[in-house]
């Protein structure tokens, strides 16, 4: 993925996928997608924690948690703030929803890599490289990719529509992007470019060890970013097959996996996913013949079924249910009457 080629090490939010219906402003929506994302803490998030996560200034988050509140999408709870579960007409702001036991995690999201302070173009920084609408705009189109450079049949209106600012606002934004060598406009959609080293550092880099971030935030990142040890997992679930059969099917798991990561998959999901499906199988030629033959009609309906305009992350509850459920179809014994 383009994230993992061009991106990594870089910090990103998790940022609500919005419907064209939504009304919020673009701070309203990052203010937003924090208290959504903080609601796995359990606690609520004060306003100064808020403008440092999402380098805004005071003011901005204050006006953001108020209008947000006023909307049935927050709650005051202590001294900060809390995220509400849409509902009603606002549920419809927010792409459509996928599996999962808590309301907080089922709402679609999409990376968004936070700007430098110094890179940041403001008022009171006109040497700034973007803008913050213009890094929306940015973060927008590569969720819109799919993974892929290239952005098709996606006009401005469209993308105006989906980020809630204006026409004029939006091909200011591109104007820059492509000054900048960071996007290419054309006649039929726009391709992503590789960002320069010069560009890179635009961006912020993930805090590592001896930073302030939580363990539970060091081992969340670590399990993303790191690689899947497929041969530990098949190993782990046959440990009576030969090191052959281990080495056999981990490389074909690792060939399924890069769809599963095409698809925005993340790396903890994918070996979440196999580390489930692998003991319900008796023996690694099993495992292989169900990865080999099986698997991909599996994919493919919880693709479908979860909208059909392509593979997105949401993906990752159904194929499991998928997966869960036709593999216990397939082990149920055959009752047969005989009279």
């Amino acid at each position: 993925m383009l994230y993992d080629e061009w991106w990594a090490g870089k910090r990103y939010i998790r940022m609500l996928t919005c419907t064209k219906t939504c009304p919020l402003s673009h701070h309203q929506r990052l203010v937003s997608s924090r208290l959504v994302y903080k609601m796995r803490d359990g606690k609520p998030v004060l306003r100064g924690d808020l403008a440092d996560a999402l380098g805004l200034d005071p003011q901005t988050v204050s006006a953001a948690t108020k209008s947000l509140v006023a909307h049935g999408l927050a709650a005051r709870s202590g001294r900060g703030h809390v995220a509400v579960e849409p509902m009603g007409e606002t549920a419809s702001w927010f792409g459509r929803r996928h599996e999962g036991e808590r309301w907080w995690e089922c709402l679609p999201t999409y990376r968004l890599y936070p700007l430098t302070e110094q890179a940041r173009r403001t008022r009171w920084n006109r040497g700034g490289h973007l803008t913050e609408m213009d890094n929306a705009v940015l973060w927008l189109l590569y969720s819109l990719g799919k993974g892929t450079p290239e952005v098709v049949g996606q006009a401005n209106r469209g993308l105006k529509a989906l980020l809630g600012c204006s026409l004029d606002t939006l091909k200011a934004a591109i104007r820059r992007l492509a000054g900048n060598g960071l996007v290419m406009a054309r006649s039929d959609g726009f391709t992503l470019l590789a960002p320069t080293a010069e560009a890179s550092a635009w961006w912020q880099d993930r805090k590592r060890k001896g930073t302030s971030q939580t363990q539970q935030e060091k081992h969340r990142e670590a399990e993303e970013e790191s690689a899947i040890d497929f041969a530990a997992l098949v190993c782990r679930a046959y440990p009576a097959d030969s090191r052959e059969n281990w080495d056999f099917l981990a490389d074909i798991l690792g060939k399924k996996a890069d769809v599963m990561l095409a698809g925005r998959f993340t790396r903890r999901e994918v070996r979440e996913y196999w580390a489930g499906v692998l003991p319900m199988l008796t023996d690694a030629d099993r495992a292989f013949n169900f990865v080999a033959l099986a698997w991909e009609a599996h994919w493919n309906e919880a693709v479908q079924v979860h909208g059909g305009k392509g593979v997105h992350d949401s993906c990752f509850h159904l194929l499991k249910k998928v997966t869960g459920q036709r593999l216990a179809a397939s082990q149920r014994p055959v009752l047969i009457d005989q009279q």
